[in-house]
């Protein structure tokens, strides 16, 4: 799934994603359209990102920083990536 429709899943639909952060429906459902209809391609504009998190997080919802930009496929790290310094 992309942000969009990962997230959107998380609240339980668009319009609960709508009303949870504030936005009009359709500017939700702009997040799903193509960018090629003039939508977001699946990626949620950044400014909704803080109202997001908060949201789910008095929500109890599975949303992280990460989900805002990976949707469900997060990166795993990698054996080649160095170890952060102590």
């Amino acid at each position: 799934m992309n942000p969009a429709q990962y997230v959107i899943s998380e609240f339980g639909g668009l319009r609960e994603t709508a009303r949870a952060i504030g936005r009009h429906h359709t500017s939700v459902k702009q997040w799903l359209e193509t960018k090629l209809n003039g939508g977001k391609g699946g990626l949620i504009p950044s400014d909704n990102h803080k109202r997001i998190l908060k949201e789910a997080a008095k929500r109890g919802l599975d949303i992280t920083p990460d989900h805002l930009i990976y949707g469900d496929k997060i990166p795993q790290p990698s054996k080649l990536t160095p170890k952060p310094k102590e």
